[in-house]
């Protein structure tokens, strides 16, 4: 499977490695390949020979099979850096962080001081109402869906359309669609920032958030 038929050799495999490749995989002794398994493995091995890459094979009835798959060092790195910061990013506004893991609260605090925001921080539903209650100036509830004591971020965001009917709510997880509706945490077309999430995500997330009206953001809430 590499290129020019080239035999199997361990030592000219490292040398590759030393000089101009980095290895992706090496794999001793695959054994019972079902056919289906080695065609998958057969056409991964073009697409990688297609890029560039070199995929060797030694294989020995009774003793098994090694594979070393092997991919060319690019003379650089080029990152995809997040774009900069705009003033298109920015806004205003009081943000209530609803948020049970301390390191994350204060790292959110942080993101929205350098996108303009004000923000005050809650660790649990309990808490975030007493906040609300005494703030009439917080335009925005951003609250993790998956919450402790008893309040999940739908729950809060019931409790404070009592509160505040006009308050607008943004939800984030860390869990996936499916986990979610396992749970039963938030329904179909609920908008989710998830996390991790980049500064620019969050920014345009709550400038959404802050567009769309209270009601429909509730509306298929479990």
């Amino acid at each position: 499977m590499s290129p020019g038929n080239e035999p199997f050799d361990r030592g000219r495999i490292h040398k590759l490695m030393e000089l101009h490749y980095l290895a992706l995989a090496h794999l001793d002794h695959i054994d019972n390949f079902r056919g289906d398994q080695f065609a998958r493995r057969v056409e991964d091995g073009r697409e990688l020979i297609a890029h560039g890459g070199r995929v060797a094979v030694d294989s020995v009835l009774g003793k098994g099979t090694s594979i070393s798959l092997l991919l060319p060092c690019a003379d650089s790195v080029a990152l995809a850096p997040e774009k900069p910061s705009s003033t298109t990013l920015n806004g205003q506004g009081r943000i209530l962080v609803v948020e049970d893991e301390p390191d994350v609260r204060s790292f959110v605090a942080t993101q929205l001081a350098s996108l303009g925001y004000e923000s005050i921080t809650a660790g649990d539903g309990n808490e975030a109402l007493d906040r609300l209650q005494a703030d009439p100036a917080i335009s925005l509830l951003f609250t993790d869906l998956v919450m402790p004591n008893g309040i999940s971020g739908v729950a809060l965001a019931k409790r404070a359309a009592a509160l505040r009917p006009d308050l607008p709510v943004l939800y984030t997880s860390g869990y996936a669609d499916d986990v979610l509706a396992a749970r039963g945490a938030v329904g179909s077309g609920v908008p989710v920032l998830y996390k991790p999430y980049r500064r620019s995500e969050l920014a345009l997330a709550i400038q959404a958030a802050l567009s769309r009206s209270p009601a429909a953001q509730r509306q298929n809430c479990a």
